[in-house]
């Protein structure tokens, strides 16, 4: 719901699993998966105005969107200072970022401790990116451009 709507297979309805569990991992760590990588987009950001590592990245994802051709477009916009700034489409998406993190972090909890023999990593996005934090991940237009970011963050 609110992205995908349910959807009805043989007289039943089935919604977006996120509502009910962030990670679906289960099935294949019980079968003896010895490596399980996660890959979790939306993290809450860490608006804490002073930060000079955030200030570097603010730096060079502008300079890769002028590279790219999309100068400061509205979704590439430096930080705000106070997200409560941003209005309550920010203030609803730092929340929804920190519900699915929360959920995510007690559900990797759980998996550690219940499949002890599997290594799981877990790669998201700096938490002080906020080009990352203002970017709508589900964008199909906006993809290529968050790889790249996501790829020269890496880089790092």
């Amino acid at each position: 719901p609110g992205l995908f709507p349910p959807v009805e297979i043989d007289g039943h309805h089935f919604v977006d699993g996120a509502l009910k569990k962030t990670l679906h991992a289960s099935v294949l760590l019980d079968r003896g998966l010895d490596l399980l990588i996660c890959l979790n987009p939306l993290v809450p950001f860490a608006s804490d105005r002073h930060s000079p590592a955030r200030e570097d990245r603010s730096r060079r994802a502008r300079e890769l969107a002028r590279k790219l051709g999309r100068p400061g477009g509205r979704w590439l916009r430096p930080g705000i200072p106070r997200l409560v700034d941003g209005g309550l489409p920010l203030v609803l998406s730092q929340t929804f970022r920190s519900l699915i993190h929360s959920r995510l972090a007690l559900g990797l909890k759980g998996y550690e401790r219940t499949h002890p023999q599997t290594d799981i990593l877990l790669f998201e996005p700096d938490p002080h990116d906020a080009e990352f934090f203002m970017a709508n991940t589900f964008s199909y237009r906006h993809r290529r451009h968050l790889a790249e970011h996501a790829y020269q963050a890496t880089r790092v």
